[in-house]
């Protein structure tokens, strides 16, 4: 989901300058990255892993540590499994050369459990960070779950419907038309209208085609905007941004974190010049509500967590919040659409059914008329 132009001309204007510490941060990324490039142990093409492998992967790996494994003889018992078999075997060989294993999760990981792991080695709670990390892609997993169950009937009838039309008008429709013209039965309106749309369809369905994927690009660049939508990406913004600040890691890089893992692009660049604002050392509340990271019926939550130092606690609050609202919201549009799509795939198959045999039903009725008048 890309940010719309007028959007963005919206925005703040972002600062003319780079603060210090930021340039460090990024030079030293940039440095990191092009080390690993070419080196023993890198990989070339970095897969990455499912997201129920790496929860797997990383509970078992925290139960190894914890339990006081090495971490090369837990990743040495790890390699077995066949879904994570490269990414062990990678985190062994830097592991080997004395790199840490926050290195080797770098493209078979989303951002967030590379920080998280490279926060629990620093302060030396590494087990901790690896299962915040299984809880996030847990939890994240299991919202998008309920969301595709809660709509995947309504999207199933409505698509089959579709097809169903469409093998209609292109195959049934025109058999239909030429045998009632070798008949010489007139054609009702109805019928009229549904040649008319094969026609349509058979001559400029290239156009057609292009112009339905067009409008599903403008469909997902608005999405990100609605409000429903906005506020099922603020909760894992949220959760992401709660966890990274709970596991020692800084501001402004939680941030530019949480705002990449959350999987919106919206609020990833405006998380990303929030941290630019609040490097240069403005309030965290305003520079939030500024770039509308903060719904206003969350303003208080998020100001008290603030206020009293317990901003992850605020923010994971606010995640189960938002996180209800979107699976109630979600489970009223979804028994909306069920409803309105079943009604509207039967009425499209009865209409089609009268506009096809009408003809058919006409002819039996005159048929029988002139039988029972010959009768008579």
């Amino acid at each position: 989901m890309q940010v719309a132009a007028g959007e963005v001309t919206r925005l703040p204007a972002m600062p003319t300058r780079v603060p210090d510490a930021m340039a460090v941060r990024v030079a030293s990324r940039t440095s990191s990255g092009s080390r690993n490039v070419g080196q023993p142990g890198s990989p070339l093409r970095a897969r990455q892993v499912p997201d129920f492998a790496l929860i797997e992967w990383l509970r078992s790996l925290a139960d190894l540590v914890e339990a006081g494994v090495p971490l090369l003889a837990a990743l040495t018992v790890l390699r077995d499994q066949r879904s994570t078999r490269d990414l062990s075997l990678h985190a062994a060989t830097l592991a080997q050369q004395g790199r840490p294993l926050s290195d080797a999760l770098v493209g078979y990981a989303p951002p967030i459990v590379h920080a998280l792991v490279r926060a629990g080695e620093a302060s030396g709670q590494l087990p901790e960070a690896l299962r915040n990390a299984a809880r996030f892609l847990e939890d994240r997993r299991r919202v998008v779950q309920t969301l595709r169950q809660e709509l995947g009937w309504p999207f199933a009838v409505t698509f089959y419907t579709f097809l169903v039309l469409l093998f209609v008008f292109m195959f049934v429709v025109p058999r239909f038309v030429g045998l009632y013209e070798r008949l010489r039965i007139a054609l009702p309106p109805l019928a009229k209208m549904l040649f008319a749309i094969h026609q349509l369809l058979r001559e400029y369905w290239m156009v057609l085609l292009v112009l339905a994927l067009l409008l599903g690009v403008l469909g997902r660049m608005r999405l990100a905007r609605l409000a429903l939508v906005r506020r099922y990406y603020l909760s894992l913004f949220y959760w992401a941004l709660g966890t990274l600040l709970r596991s020692g890691i800084r501001m402004v890089e939680a941030l530019e974190v949480a705002g990449a893992a959350c999987g919106a692009d919206v609020i990833e660049r405006r998380a990303s010049l929030a941290a630019w604002y609040i490097a240069e050392g403005r309030d965290v509340l305003d520079t939030l509500r500024r770039f509308e990271l903060v719904p206003p019926d969350l303003v208080v939550l998020i100001s008290g967590g603030i206020a009293g130092g317990r901003l992850p606690e605020a923010l994971d609050q606010a995640s189960r919040l938002l996180q209800r609202q979107v699976e109630q919201a979600f489970g009223r549009v979804a028994r909306w659409l069920g409803g309105t799509a079943t009604f509207l795939a039967g009425a499209s198959v009865l209409a089609l059914g009268i506009s096809v045999y009408l003809p058919v039903i006409q002819l039996a009725l005159s048929a029988f008329t002139r039988a029972m008048q010959l009768q008579r």
